[in-house]
């Protein structure tokens, strides 16, 4: 493609909270016809918000016909596309994301057990939509994910944030290795909290050794 390459500009907080200013480039110019004619070497495809919503719509249903695994981590958040749900196996949101993609809309608020609550039917009205699986991540409180009957509440692994940056993506990538259920879910929280403790993003992500040592 004819662009530079997508460029994201990150500012961080005194708490570790980020905020982050993307400049798409040649990632906006994708089209469907850049897809790969044979998804058959493949198991799983993860997906994310940078690109085209043709892109990852067209994407998805390729996978989901060749019976690949579709997880899309919905960063950032784009509109609701029921076409697009409809091939994805496991979703990935946090808080602001599941309230702009849930079906009853609205807004997240408060804390405790009663927000968590809140968070698990706005998750179950979101996975009627075609995901067989909906995670929410919940920074310090962890996650919540619902597959078919069953509910996973995973705690965090606790830590003292330094940037949380790359936290997300992080989580996607650990949960994209195919491991199963609730296992995968634990060492993915495991995994994102410890990108946390140090600045960065790829550089902050941690080794298959110290995942292992932490969910000792």
């Amino acid at each position: 493609l004819d662009a530079p390459t997508g460029l994201a500009l990150i500012t961080v907080a005194e708490g570790g909270e980020n905020a982050i200013t993307v400049a798409s480039g040649a990632n906006a110019r994708m089209t469907p016809g850049h897809l790969p004619a044979d998804l058959s070497p493949f198991t799983h495809l993860l997906l994310q918000g940078e690109l085209p919503a043709a892109v990852n719509r067209e994407a998805a249903r390729r996978a989901h016909a060749a019976g690949l695994t579709v997880l899309l981590n919905a960063a950032p958040v784009q509109a609701p596309d029921p076409e697009l749900l409809a091939h994805v196996t496991h979703l990935l949101v946090n808080e602001t994301e599941l309230a702009a993609l849930a079906p009853a809309g609205g807004r997240v608020d408060g804390d405790g057990g009663g927000v968590d609550r809140e968070v698990e039917a706005q998750a179950r009205a979101l996975r009627a939509a075609g995901p067989e699986a909906v995670t929410v991540t919940l920074g310090a409180r962890g996650s919540l994910t619902v597959a078919g009957a069953q509910t996973y509440a995973l705690p965090a692994l606790p830590v003292t944030p330094v940037d949380t940056t790359g936290a997300g993506d992080t989580f996607a990538g650990v949960l994209a290795a195919g491991l199963p259920l609730p296992g995968a879910l634990r060492t993915a929280g495991v995994a994102a909290s410890l990108t946390c403790t140090r600045p960065g993003a790829q550089d902050a992500m941690p080794t298959r050794e110290e995942i292992q040592a932490n969910l000792r």
